[in-house]
């Protein structure tokens, strides 16, 4: 019964090994600059700050846009943040000095908004124009 037992395990761990790409396959991933330099993203955009001589915070608007998929990981872990029936284009204002942001994201399930402001409890959520009251999304 014993032989048995360590035939199994040796055929197990054989196939546990095989089961991913060889190491000599897998790319190395870089660990990016910012994780490398152990300082907080409010340091590190402090740094951006004062190598570009400008105060964030002096800011009246600024513009972003994305466009593209989450990966799996994200979706898995955090699915209420993906949201990904509202999730695959989205346009973000950010108004530093007045610590607004506004987002308004496109999916195949329509329109998400959400609209934050820093230093209070005020976030407002809506979907294809209802405004959500699920504290957790």
């Amino acid at each position: 019964m014993s032989h048995k037992l360590v035939l199994l395990s040796c055929v197990t761990m054989f196939a546990i090994g095989c089961a991913g790409p060889p190491t000599s396959l897998t790319p190395a991933q870089p660990e990016p600059a910012a994780m490398a330099s152990g300082k907080t993203g409010r340091e590190l955009l402090r740094a951006s700050e004062r190598k570009q001589g400008t105060d964030w915070n002096r800011y009246r608007k600024v513009e972003v846009a994305y466009d593209g998929e989450w990966s799996t990981f994200p979706k898995l872990t955090q699915p209420v943040l993906v949201d990904p029936d509202f999730r695959g284009s989205s346009e973000e204002i950010y108004r530093p000095g007045a610590g607004v942001v506004e987002q308004v994201h496109e999916g195949p399930g329509g329109t998400k908004t959400v609209r934050r402001v820093r230093g209070s409890d005020e976030i407002e959520v809506g979907y294809n124009g209802e405004p959500s009251d699920d504290p957790e999304v």
